[in-house]
């Protein structure tokens, strides 16, 4: 095969194309990302006794493109999370609560996870606290 244009017009083209393919133009853009903006990425709860819920701390999450972000929340360790729907709208924002029980005395540590769904949209929120007995 005989190539008519230098090879570097042929790399520029694919990449001009799949630039645009990320644009938020479209509910075809769910390969790239991150589509979503977390704050914070850290959380640390205060002593708390074991068996008792602490008092809600919050992760702000924000769709920041066009188009729907399919927002995914997961928590672990002695963490509870609630909030966010699964589709969050364009340009909108919501509001996930991280509760901490702990079941022993010591420290404690887990995570939220939160993605939309692209390659680049995964988010780990560090989450620490101390177990104290009663």
């Amino acid at each position: 095969m005989r190539l008519n244009r230098p090879l570097w017009e042929y790399f520029s083209v694919a990449l001009f194309i799949c630039a645009f393919a990320c644009l938020p133009l479209s509910a075809q853009c769910t390969r790239c990302g991150p589509f979503i903006s977390v704050t914070p990425l850290k959380l640390n709860f205060p002593k708390q006794a074991i068996g008792t819920q602490s008092a809600p701390k919050k992760i702000h999450v924000k769709n920041n493109v066009g188009t729907v972000a399919r927002v995914a929340v997961s928590t672990s360790g002695p963490f509870q999370s609630s909030g966010c729907p699964g589709n969050l709208g364009p340009f909108k924002s919501c509001t996930i609560e991280v509760t901490f029980t702990p079941t022993v005395a010591g420290p404690a540590s887990g995570t939220t996870s939160i993605s939309d769904g692209s390659p680049f949209g995964h988010y780990q929120v560090k989450l620490t606290g101390q177990g104290v007995a009663k």
